[in-house]
């Protein structure tokens, strides 16, 4: 009993720990906008250690809970978050073909006179 007891610590200790991890880094990114599709800032996302302490904090329950199933849930929202970086990368698309035409137009124009 004792040995399930601690495997779980160990597993929420483990889970809490990333979960600080990717709260720090989604505040990190928030708190400077990079993102493509968020043109106005709408406030603040708050404070760093809200953040971290909050990410650790449901990790850590989901650790102690699912133990090393806690790591396939990560997974399943890595794969959520990769459907947001796609999303973001194809913002990017229309900017990178008005430069290119830009770009085309203008050594059209240069080379020709």
């Amino acid at each position: 009993m004792f040995k399930e007891l601690w495997d779980r610590l160990v597993y929420a200790l483990i889970a809490a720990v990333v979960g600080g991890l990717v709260g720090s880094v989604l505040w990190f990114m928030l708190q400077n906008s990079f993102s493509v599709n968020i043109t106005s800032r709408r406030g603040t996302p708050g404070a760093l250690i809200d953040w971290i302490r909050y990410g650790a904090g449901i990790s850590a329950v989901l650790g102690f809970v699912l133990k090393d199933k806690a790591a396939d849930w990560l997974g399943a929202s890595m794969q959520g978050a990769q459907g947001l970086y796609d999303a973001e990368q194809r913002a990017l698309w229309p900017m990178l073909l008005v430069i290119l035409a830009i770009l085309a137009v203008a050594s059209f124009w240069y080379f020709k006179s």
